[in-house]
């Protein structure tokens, strides 16, 4: 699913909860800084539920 952010700091801190696992949350801080720079816009794609 694709999850949306409003800023970096939102993004960061929603990843540091949800990640699975230290290496988890640097692919997706990774994911959400390539998705920024090419779009503008802060979004991940991740299977992790809302839970």
């Amino acid at each position: 699913m694709k999850r949306e952010f409003d800023n970096y700091s939102t993004a960061m801190s929603w990843i540091a909860m949800h990640a699975i696992t230290k290496n988890h949350l640097m692919i997706l801080r990774e994911e959400l800084t390539l998705n920024f720079r090419s779009t503008g816009s802060y979004f991940i794609h991740t299977i992790v539920s809302e839970q």
